[in-house]
């Protein structure tokens, strides 16, 4: 296991804040780099406020949502509703195989790599980010998980002490589909310490509910857009319901996150950059080595 992964999943707040200031400093030049490309970056017509550390988005305010919102649902009709998943030990939320569909056209990427949705990562990240991950989530809404560690139970994501997540509803989600639940950075910040957080051991409602309060549900039709920082707040979904719920999910990483490594290539989908691009775009698909 490589250090960022040990401290990533082994450590608390203070260990997590300490490491991720020295590896600042020691990928001073790399980090220098990324932050000038985010600051080629032009401003969007819509700025997304990420005070409270999400925000809810209705598809309209997004380019491309609806075509990325189709492309998902083909891609699920067209694996059968039967069809083996990728292998996971939760069956309760799985990922759909979409990687051979990814390529420089298509819809869920043209939406990945949209203007507004980069600033908005550069800006709450402070540098260029890494789009590290790009998938479809199929959650059947049927049991409850019998392992600890799972994203039924509220709980906060360790691959950095910052991220951005984007979820965009492919299918209607109501109080019956499982929806995702999220409470505030503010409020998080107080749970985390006052339960001593540990990133491998999601919390009970009973106790987040007497420290935190209500949580956020969200609710919406298809092409609802949840953009949060899931390692900075409390988040749960996917609770059994009367229906099933697809989602596609997109993880923005700064560049000395964690989980990714201090080199090039980054993330999964590196293997998309391509010369001509540009090296804004080839960073952000995880190859700055490629102009």
């Amino acid at each position: 296991m490589r250090l960022g992964e040990y401290v990533a999943k082994r450590t608390r707040a203070p260990t997590r804040a300490v490491y991720r200031v020295v590896r600042a400093s020691l990928h001073r030049r790399a980090l220098r780099r990324s932050i000038e490309l985010g600051r080629a970056l032009p401003e969007p017509p819509l700025r997304i406020d990420l005070t409270p550390g999400f925000a809810v988005l209705e598809a309209e305010q997004l380019a491309g949502v609806p075509e990325a919102v189709r492309e998902a649902q083909s891609l699920f009709a067209a694996r059968g509703v039967d069809a083996p998943l990728t292998p996971r030990k939760n069956t309760y939320l799985q990922h759909i195989p979409i990687a051979s569909a990814l390529h420089l056209d298509s819809a869920l990427l043209r939406l990945a790599l949209d203007a507004t949705l980069l600033y908005a990562a550069t800006e709450y990240l402070g540098a260029l980010p890494v789009l590290s991950s790009l998938f479809c989530m199929h959650s059947p809404n049927v049991a409850l998980a019998v392992d600890r560690y799972n994203s039924q139970a509220f709980h906060l994501d360790h691959d950095d002490t910052k991220q951005l997540k984007v979820f965009v509803y492919a299918s209607e989600v109501t109080r019956d589909s499982g929806p995702f639940h999220i409470i505030d950075a503010g409020r998080s910040r107080v749970l985390e310490a006052r339960t001593r957080y540990h990133y491998r051991c999601p919390l009970g409602d009973e106790t987040v509910q007497r420290l935190a309060g209500h949580p956020r549900e969200i609710v919406g039709k298809a092409g609802t857009v949840i953009v949060a920082d899931t390692s900075r707040c409390f988040h749960m979904g996917s609770r059994p319901g009367a229906s099933a719920r697809l989602t596609i999910g997109m993880q923005y990483l700064h560049p000395l996150a964690f989980e990714l490594p201090s080199g090039w290539p980054k993330g999964e989908l590196a293997h998309l950059a391509r010369p001509g691009l540009g090296a804004l775009i080839n960073h952000v698909l995880g190859d700055a080595r490629v102009h």
